[in-house]
């Protein structure tokens, strides 16, 4: 039979391991809250700036869609270019699907800018054609209605995909 001094020698051990062990656990629980932390933090900067750089390509979008020139069009592309390198720059805390889905919103910016180079051009070209021949400018108006309906789509795909994206940083977040 053990005797009572024995158990009480037993019981201040235990005491000091399970002290031990649980100071050992809470560092290595420390540990891993701060790299949470830090990963969760270094995420909702990544999101932020990502964030602020597609609504900033979005207003000038919305910009170009309202009145369209060579300037406004410029500023168009030096925003996507903007995007581009804010997603480069934070590719290191998104995972591959995040990247994909904002390398499929970017695109989407970038079908735009096509289009809105299109509508250029063919007003350009509408210009000589009116001066050559009355009959081509018809033609060429329904090529531009064709575009300017083809722009639109880009543009509500585009802008569904970042409704899309804010859901899905926000929830990311912990916000919804």
């Amino acid at each position: 039979m053990i005797d009572l001094l024995q158990l009480i020698a037993w019981f201040i051990g235990a005491g000091i391991g399970g002290a031990i062990g649980g100071a050992i656990f809470q560092h290595y629980s420390n540990k891993r809250l701060a790299k949470y932390n830090l990963v969760n933090e270094s995420q909702f900067k990544a999101f932020s700036e990502l964030w602020k750089s597609l609504m900033n390509l979005k207003r000038k979008g919305n910009d170009l869609w309202t009145e369209l020139n060579k300037r406004k069009l410029s500023e168009f592309v030096k925003y996507i270019a903007e995007a581009h390198i804010s997603l480069q720059d934070n590719s290191l805390v998104l995972d591959k699907k995040e990247y994909a889905n904002l390398k499929k919103i970017l695109d989407q910016f970038w079908y735009y800018k096509v289009g809105k180079e299109r509508l250029i051009d063919m007003d350009n070209k509408k210009i000589q054609h009116k001066i050559s021949s009355l009959s081509g400018s018809t033609l060429i108006s329904d090529e531009r209605q064709n575009q300017v309906l083809n722009n639109e789509s880009i543009k509500k795909e585009y802008e569904g995909l970042l409704g899309d994206l804010r859901e899905k940083f926000q929830k990311k977040m912990g916000i919804k």
